[in-house]
């Protein structure tokens, strides 16, 4: 693989941010950059399943939303899926896919999503309620992933 696994190191969350079992469990920005394998990975750590019917991740790149995956299906409790673009060069499986996240400059792309100050991503229940909310406040998961 082209990106390298850091333990995680610091998030921030928005207060008011709704409890969920749902939780945004992995942000990456792989060495050097290599914008066609970045990923934002949702986990279930509930007891039960969850309908994601409706919901969706949106990344934040320098404070701004440039990408939403809307979600559906299934998340059964202890799993965790990922969403990315349509093309990865390392090959993983991407459940929610999103062309332009790795097509589109920003905004609608992820040229600006490099793990930086105002970088991030949120995850928002059938509602538009969110539910968890992660904006690095430094150099956060740069090369790396949280």
């Amino acid at each position: 693989p082209r990106w390298f696994v850091a333990p995680v190191l610091a998030v921030s969350f928005t207060a008011g941010a709704a409890h969920s079992s749902v939780i945004l469990s992995e942000l990456c920005d792989p060495r050097d950059n290599y914008t066609t394998d970045r990923f934002i990975e949702i986990y279930n750590s509930g007891p039960g399943d969850v309908d994601l019917t409706n919901w969706s991740v949106v990344a934040v790149a320098n404070n701004v939303d440039v990408t939403t995956w809307p979600l559906s299906g299934i998340l059964a409790a202890g799993q965790a899926k990922v969403c990315g673009g349509a093309t990865p060069v390392a090959p993983f499986t991407i459940h929610f896919q999103n062309a332009s996240w790795t097509t589109a400059p920003a905004p609608g792309g992820n040229y600006n999503w490099n793990g930086k100050i105002g970088d991030g991503a949120k995850l928002k229940n059938a509602s538009g309620t969110i539910v968890d909310i992660v904006v690095a406040t430094g150099t956060l998961f740069e090369n790396s992933d949280l």
